[in-house]
């Protein structure tokens, strides 16, 4: 597995998903944000899909390796010891780099203190009931 491959899987899990385990290091939750309209009262954004992640929902729900499983056809074994070793892997990385991205998903980040942050993508879009909607210009009207 690589990033690009996690990535997919993230963002296919998340589309019917509220919450995805990434291998035990945390979760990355998906909650419906209503539409609001922007600080100065001129714009309506549409209601959207958030996502943040949470390092102490570190258990794993075991969805990226039953979706690898069934993507690749391997023995469900072979893939959870996989997962673990890339598990490790990726927790090094963010150890050692104090950060990883996750191609179109969003960037985690470590402080010093081993506390993990997450860094959505601007462009991440995992809100398939918000297809069309966009932003709406308002005009105030003259009382």
């Amino acid at each position: 597995m690589d990033l690009q491959q996690l990535s997919n899987y993230l963002r296919e899990l998340l589309i019917d998903n509220d919450r995805v385990s990434l291998f035990g290091i945390g979760s990355f939750v998906a909650e419906n944000a209503p539409a609001f309209f922007s600080g100065d009262g001129k714009t309506l954004f549409p209601p959207s899909r958030k996502l943040t992640f949470r390092q102490q929902e570190s258990w794993d729900d075991g969805m990226i390796a039953y979706l690898h499983q069934r993507k690749t056809g391997r023995d469900l074994a072979d893939v959870q010891r996989e997962l673990a070793d890339y598990a490790k892997q990726l927790r090094m990385e963010l150890q050692v780099k104090k950060s990883l991205l996750i191609p179109t998903i969003g960037e985690l980040k470590e402080t010093k203190e081993g506390n993990i942050y997450f860094v959505v993508d601007a462009q991440l879009d995992i809100n398939t009931e918000g297809v069309g909607l966009h932003t709406i210009p308002v005009r105030v009207l003259d009382q």
